[in-house]
């Protein structure tokens, strides 16, 4: 997912991506942006168990 999401930065231009960061800071409501918080420390965690095991 990570290496998808970098190509697709690298080919549409930095205008839209900004708009589209812009729209969903603007639109998505604030306890919905602390679970996806949480939700990435969780899988960070995750990966960092898998690496360390």
């Amino acid at each position: 997912m990570l290496l998808a999401s970098s190509a697709a930065l690298l080919v549409i231009p930095l205008r839209w991506h900004s708009g589209y960061a812009e729209w969903w800071s603007r639109n998505m409501p604030l306890p919905a942006v602390r679970m996806a918080g949480l939700a990435g420390m969780v899988l960070a965690g995750g990966v960092a168990l898998l690496e360390v095991g």
